[in-house]
């Protein structure tokens, strides 16, 4: 079949089954849709309708509702009909959409449930694909940086809530709980907060939410949302929003601490062996290495950076190969937790 007429006929067909269409009702709606070959005969219009039903049912794309009568007589013409979604996403599963998303498969599993697909994995999985392509998908895997962890336990219902909410441009209101363990219970206080956005990071999702037009937008994982509920109200509009500009300024939400000076001019001696780690992977891009060792054999690595949460551990997790000349205040916050490390191992 024409893949025009596929288009239409997805639009026009319901998706749960309770709500099917026969031949006759999807021949109306069909040819409402503007189309290059529309016969003026209805019954042929009714006769082409069934060729396309035929033939989305010959792809397992459709399904049928059967017409039992009265005396157990059937009837394709009260047949009804309903829109096979994972039968759907099969056909349009070629093998570059499929790699993609085994290798997205972290964030799937997250969200495929609560977008009842849950078997776009196993869709993906029994793709066709040539010899590279089968290679690749069983050579090639996605894992995250730092030690293995679970993913972070995000309610379906809550992030149910968020998805609505970014799909019709309503508002919420949140029981949130922070990570030292306070509830801030936006429901009791009638409080609206408006959905920018939603990503992926960290093994969990953040979402981008902001309280009104002057309000600064911030990002909150939703593993601490204990709650969220639909308000049906609008959410403020925000076309001055825009999500990538919004990481961009958050340093792809490394958490900038407010309560400290921001930016910072960092100034490190790391070991010669160590050096690799600052070379391979840059700090920012304005990272500069000294292009000679000093007389401890140490070479001088300076970068502009945020002042944010990961900064001290990423330090840290250099412990003693890489040491803070200046800032004064970040050579402090780190030097301070390293002697309460050495004092609780000494």
């Amino acid at each position: 079949m024409k893949i025009d007429n596929l288009i239409k006929l997805i639009s026009i067909l319901p998706k749960n089954q309770s709500e099917a269409k026969t031949s006759e009702q999807i021949a109306t709606a069909f040819f409402q849709l503007p189309t290059r070959d529309d016969p003026k005969n209805q019954g042929t219009k009714n006769t082409f309708i069934r060729r396309q039903i035929d033939a989305m049912d010959e792809l397992s794309m459709i399904g049928t509702v059967f017409y039992i009568g009265k005396n157990g007589e059937s009837s394709k013409r009260h047949d009804r009909y309903y829109l096979k979604e994972n039968s759907l996403l099969k056909y349009f599963m070629n093998s570059k959409v499929a790699l993609n998303m085994i290798w997205a498969s972290k964030i799937m599993k997250t969200l495929g449930p609560v977008l009842g697909s849950e078997d776009v994995y196993g869709m993906a999985r029994s793709a066709r694909m040539n010899q590279k392509e089968k290679i690749f998908a069983e050579k090639i895997h996605m894992v995250s940086d730092g030690i293995a962890r679970d993913n972070a336990e995000i309610k379906p219902e809550v992030l149910k809530a968020f998805l609505y909410a970014l799909e019709k441009n309503n508002s919420l209101m949140l029981r949130y709980r922070h990570s030292h363990g306070e509830i801030t219970d936006e429901i009791m206080q009638r409080t609206e907060r408006t959905v920018l956005g939603l990503v992926a990071k960290d093994g969990t999702l953040y979402a981008i939410t902001c309280l009104g037009f002057d309000d600064t937008p911030r990002h909150m994982p939703l593993h601490r949302i204990e709650m969220a509920n639909e308000t049906g109200n609008r959410a403020y509009t925000r076309p001055d929003f825009i999500l990538d500009d919004y990481l961009d300024g958050q340093h792809q939400l490394a958490h900038i601490l407010h309560d400290q000076e921001s930016p910072i001019d960092v100034v490190l001696k790391v070991d010669a062996g160590s050096i690799f780690h600052f070379r391979e992977r840059p700090i920012t891009g304005n990272q500069e290495i000294s292009k000679t060792k000093d007389k401890g054999g140490r070479y001088t690595v300076k970068v502009t950076v945020p002042f944010t949460v990961q900064l001290p551990p990423f330090l840290w997790s250099h412990a003693g190969w890489v040491e803070v000349i200046s800032p004064p205040s970040l050579r402090k916050y780190v030097g301070e937790r390293l002697l309460a490390a050495a004092e609780m191992y000494k």
